[in-house]
């Protein structure tokens, strides 16, 4: 009789503990809705409908509130660094000067050409941080997110920003996260709080340059080089 006790409290005990692992897995299991856990500290990103070609993240990749920074990156790499000088950047294959070794379309950039001028999922820091269908913006949509919405100098929990309202009357807002410099010898940082730049996906083939969402007192796009160390606000279809 005690033998057939503790059996059937055994039992009881290991259905319990395979229910709970189940609920365990399934409360883990993907997130098939819009959010998707950021890279740090379980974050989410939202994806806000501007009544755009595609939906815009509501915060920086690496940050944990739409107001505060994140992460810098380099024009296709996927991870940070301590130093962002154009010698340390990814695609150089140089100490002395710019020899790219991808995503080159002039021998007056690097000795081979592969002609291409967007990047790769492997490069684009928000497929490969956030996956499910995030991106980095291209050109084109930039220049829809200029054209199409109205900006705002504002101040969001103390940080400067620019609120961007799109044709539906949602909004995003971008800080003006400063940028890393890529042609000193050590990184520094520059301009937090005045100014900030956001990557697209898209290469200027003829100057070697990415044009960047521009936030100051306005709002707009300019070039940049792509060894400097700039933010990512990612977008999703």
């Amino acid at each position: 009789m005690k033998r057939s006790f503790f059996h059937l409290l055994r039992n009881f005990a290991i259905l319990i503990l395979g229910f709970a692992l189940t609920v365990n897995f399934v409360s883990c299991g993907d997130d098939e809705g819009d959010d998707k856990p950021a890279d740090k500290g379980g974050d989410k990103i939202k994806a806000v409908d501007l009544g755009l070609s595609i939906k815009w993240g509501d915060r920086n990749i690496g940050a944990n509130a739409p107001e505060v920074y994140g992460d810098f990156y380099a024009w296709g790499e996927t991870e940070t660094r301590d130093d962002y000088s154009v010698w340390n950047y990814k695609f150089n294959a140089s100490e002395y000067y710019e020899s790219m070794t991808k995503y080159c379309c002039s021998y007056e950039f690097g000795d081979v050409l592969d002609n291409k001028t967007s990047l790769d999922p492997e490069d684009d820091v928000a497929q490969v941080k956030l996956g499910k269908g995030w991106r980095m913006p291209t050109f084109a949509e930039i220049e829809e997110l200029y054209n199409e919405c109205t900006w705002e100098d504002v101040t969001l929990n103390g940080v400067a920003c620019i609120k961007l309202t799109g044709p539906n009357g949602n909004s995003i807002h971008l800080p003006k996260t400063g940028y890393i410099d890529a042609h000193s010898n050590k990184a520094y940082y520059e301009e937090a709080g005045e100014r900030g730049f956001y990557w697209c996906s898209d290469l200027e083939p003829e100057r070697n340059i990415v044009y960047c969402i521009y936030v100051s007192h306005d709002f707009g796009y300019c070039p940049m080089g792509r060894a400097y160390g700039l933010h990512v606000r990612p977008v999703k279809e």
